[in-house]
């Protein structure tokens, strides 16, 4: 069963529910488990630990570990995929260029 919030309207009290999937569209006649008003509504909320760094690249997520690793890799691999791997030590994190 998938997890639903709610909050009510009188005291802003935000809770999370297990529901039916079938009920999911369904009016929540529950009570507000704070304040006890039946002035409840399925909530959306933000989703802070979904936001991202979009300068993010493979160095500044590693410490800069990254191109160590990948210096360390070509010495194993064959010479035809360094440029491939210098390509990927070299990525700025931003997907389009303006």
């Amino acid at each position: 069963m998938p997890t639903y919030d709610y909050r009510c309207e009188a005291c802003g009290e935000i809770w999370d529910s297990f529901e039916m999937i079938s009920n999911r569209d369904k009016p929540c006649k529950e009570k507000c488990p704070h304040c006890g008003e039946k002035k409840v509504v399925r909530h959306i909320g933000e989703f802070p630990s979904m936001s991202t760094d979009s300068n993010l690249t493979p160095n500044k997520k590693t410490g800069g570990q990254w191109n160590d690793l990948m210096h360390k890799v070509k010495n194993y691999t064959p010479e035809r995929f360094h440029q491939k791997l210098d390509k990927a030590s070299s990525k700025t994190g931003k997907r389009w260029k303006t």
